[in-house]
């Protein structure tokens, strides 16, 4: 099995969740979804930018130069100075089908019988304590994204949004598409009636282009990976430290 399960009573029928071990997981997430209140703590830690998914922008947390292909994650560990959200919110996902909320859970999280994991639902069909805790936490991660996509359409509608330059992606590297900044001499251009129009986007925005001084740990990590070798000794925790400086 390799699509998402629905996290249902029927569904789930005698299944169990196993626990997260480490997050690599992650390793294949290029683009990590962000919520609108970590932004300003993940834009001193790695590039932001605004992504289309279907009709709505998102802001997501640059992690890699290719699609499916994480430079923030090692060997399972986290790298980045910084911890989004989504990371412990694995293996489940909230999925917004037009009608509301759907909870999926990740295929490789499940375990069938008493042997192992999390129990997801009891004999009356009800979610155990630590699924009720999840989906809680799914509730509040749903609806501060649709806060979120609330508010991203006034910088598309200002025509405010430009995709990342193009000499920044050729020294990059880069092969993912559709990355997208605020252009600031357009936002500087506006006359104080359309500026005061986006005062409540205006954190977002100034959020994601701070965080283009984080570009540089792109380039960093890319190298850092490639000259890795498997008996480096606590190389994890030494870049870590180091990504919390700045050039």
């Amino acid at each position: 099995m390799t699509d998402p399960l629905p996290v249902t009573p029927a569904s789930c029928r005698g299944l169990r969740w196993l626990p997260r071990l480490d997050d690599g997981f992650a390793s294949r997430t290029a683009l990590v979804p962000l919520q609108p209140q970590e932004l300003g703590r993940a834009a001193a830690a790695m590039p932001l930018a605004f992504v289309r998914r279907g009709a709505h922008w998102e802001v997501v947390g640059v992690c890699g130069l290719a699609a499916e292909s994480s430079l923030f994650v090692d060997e399972g560990h986290w790298l980045g100075a910084y911890r989004p959200t989504w990371l412990d919110l694995w293996p489940f996902a909230a999925v917004e089908t037009g009608k509301g909320m759907v909870v999926t859970m990740a295929p490789e999280a499940r375990a069938a019988g008493a042997a192992a994991g999390e129990v997801l639902f009891d004999a009356a069909g009800q979610p155990s304590p630590a699924l009720a805790a999840m989906l809680e936490r799914l509730q509040q991660w749903h609806r501060q994204q649709a806060t979120l996509r609330s508010l991203t359409p006034t910088l598309a509608k200002a025509r405010l949004l430009m995709p990342w330059p193009d000499a920044l992606r050729a020294s990059l590297g880069l092969q993912i598409e559709g990355l997208h900044c605020v252009d600031e001499r357009a936002l500087n251009a506006l006359d104080d009636r359309a500026f005061a129009a986006l005062r409540q986007t205006l954190p977002i925005a100034f959020a994601v282009n701070l965080s283009m001084g984080q570009v540089h740990l792109l380039e960093r990590l890319r190298r850092w990976h490639e000259a890795k070798t498997p008996n480096t000794p606590d190389v994890a925790g030494d870049l870590e430290f180091d990504f919390s400086q700045t050039h």
